[in-house]
This record gives structure tokens, sequence and C-alpha cells, in this order.
């Protein structure tokens, strides 16, 4: 008799999940009676009847309806891989657009600050030319601060903390607000710009994991839009997921790495990972770092600085600005 219980629960146990397994495991050691066994057994026969309930449910046949066959095709696991990939691949290519706005913007205005003062230099004198130089610079300061201290606290650190206490479970007020995005890009630009021993690094990891967080959920609170195209990733943890590769596609605009932004991610603020993970963060990487380049290059060719497909070749902007990561 004992060996016969022994025999059923090890069957069903290997059905359960970890606490049912923990608890029949203390069940065993705690009872030695038949009475004690004949709990058990009566334990694994009700979770054999739900298992077996359940493989029946899973395996019925496809119903002839459109809808419920469409819904059930979509619902397989060789039909549910596509669409991550194409969102790894939007939000890639979004926050390679975005990161090319931001080197831009701060390329135009390092260029107006160093050719103005460069100009001074050439017809004035340097007492002049500093007193210029610094009287923009601390207007940009003066301005990245007061972008951030009046209209958006979130947005007051480089973002990368902030992530980081997401991923490891600690929801922070706004801190994918698409109004602390905005805000984060315009400070960081104004700060950059004005001199200041700082890059864009910090603040495009957080600007890739907003766009991660926005485009896989489709929905703004600000904005009041809703999207239902990718709703089943409305959930935490893929979210969780999107936000990591934006993590990831942020490091790879900032240093044009894309193997670098999928080890950052991997080694420093992952908290969760799989091999099919790696691959599609490692797709988005390449897709940001493509359209990065593709828009450089396309900048150069319209304002008649480069040619199209030269990724080597820096505009006149770019060298002003002193900018490493060009």
């Amino acid at each position: 008799m004992g060996d016969r219980h022994c025999i059923d629960a090890a069957h069903v146990c290997a059905l359960l999940s970890i606490p049912e397994l923990m608890l029949c495991c203390a069940m065993r050691m705690s009872t030695n009676s038949v009475g004690g066994w004949n709990v058990v057994h009566n334990l694994c026969t009700d979770w054999v009847a739900k298992v077996a309930s359940h493989i029946h449910s899973s395996s019925r046949p496809m119903q002839h309806s459109t809808g419920c066959c469409c819904c059930t095709c979509y619902r397989q696991p060789h039909r549910r891989a596509w669409d991550r990939w194409l969102m790894m691949g939007a939000i890639g290519m979004t926050t390679g657009l975005v990161a090319y706005t931001l080197y831009l913007v701060i390329g135009v205005l390092a260029e107006f600050k160093y050719g103005v003062t460069r100009w001074l230099l050439l017809h004035t004198n340097l007492g002049v030319a500093w007193l210029f130089n610094t009287v923009v610079s601390l207007l940009l300061v003066a301005g990245s601060s007061t972008l951030v201290v009046g209209l958006a606290p979130a947005a007051v650190s480089s973002g990368v903390p902030d992530v980081m206490a997401y991923l490891n479970g600690v929801l922070l007020p706004k801190v994918f607000n698409i109004f602390t995005v905005c805000v984060k890009f315009a400070s960081c630009a104004l700060a950059v710009a004005s001199g200041l021993p700082i890059g864009p690094e910090g603040p495009m990891i957080h600007i890739g994991a907003a766009v991660g967080a926005a485009l896989s959920q489709g929905h703004s609170t600000t904005l009041g839009l809703t999207s239902n195209i990718f709703r089943r990733f409305r959930n935490p943890r893929d979210k969780r997921d999107f936000v990591t590769a934006g993590v990831a596609v942020g490091v790879a605009t900032a240093f044009n790495a894309p193997i670098g932004g999928l080890l950052f991610a991997f080694e420093e603020v992952a908290s969760f990972w799989k091999h099919s993970l790696g691959w599609q963060i490692f797709f988005a990487c390449m897709c940001a770092t493509l359209t990065l380049n593709l828009s450089r290059s396309a900048g150069k060719a319209i304002i008649h600085s480069g040619s199209f497909g030269w990724f080597n070749q820096v505009s006149l902007p770019e060298r002003l600005a002193g900018n490493i990561w060009f």
C-alpha cells in the first residue's frame, strides 16, 4: 500500500509546481501513519484530475469559426514570436531617430557658440570672446536646470538608477512619463552643448527605456492615447523585457556599439534573461545603430557636407561640438 502511494505521489508531483511539491514532501515527512498517507493520496488524486482536465481542454479541436481560428493560431508558440521581433526593431529604429535628433540639436547649439566665439577672436579681442563664451554657456546651463527643477523633477538624474530600480521591482512615479522624457531630452541637449564635462549616455539610456515602455504598452495617460495593436504585451513581464531592450538600445546609440549595448544590459541592469531575449535585444541594437548612421549619412548628404553611405565622415557641427560619440 505504501509503495503504491509513493509511486502515485511521485507521478503527480512531477506535474505540480514547486509550492505543491514542497507541500507533498512536508506532509510525507510529517506523516507516518496510514491515515496521513491517505491525505497525501487524496491531495495528489485531486491534482491529477485538475491536470488531466487542463490537458483535455487544451487539446480540444480547433473551432470552425473564423474568429476562434485566428485567436487559436495567434496563441500558438510559433505564431507569437514575430511580433516581439517587430517590436524590438521598432524600439531600435525609434531610439535611433531620437538619438540623431538629440545629437543634431547639440551640434547646432555648439556650432553657434563656438562659431561666434571664433569670429570674436578674429575681429575683436580675447576678453570679448571669453565673455561671450562664458555667458552663453551659463545661459545654457541655467536653461537646462530650470527645465528640470521647474517642470519635471523626475528627470533630475541621468536616469540610469531610475531604470535599474524599475527593473528590480521599484515603481517610481512618472519615470517613463512622456513629459519627463521630453524635458530630459531638452535639458540634456542644453547641458552638453554648454560645455560641461558630461555626455548624453545616461539620458539616452533613460530615453531608450522610455521608448521601449511606450511602444510596447501602446498607452499614454498623459496624452490620453491608447492603441490595441500590441495589447498582449501589456503585462509586467513583457514590459520589463522591452524596457531592458530600450536600455541596451540607448547604450548602443550613445557609443555606436550594438554589442556593447547588449553586454551592458546583460551585465548591469537586466533582472531576468533568457537566450531568445538576448538575440532579440541584439537585433534591436543593430536596428538602432543602423538607423542612427543612416540618418547621419542622409543629413550630411542633404547639407552637402558628405556623401550618403560614407559613415566615417564628420560634418562641421560635429567637429565644432567636439563630441567623441560622432
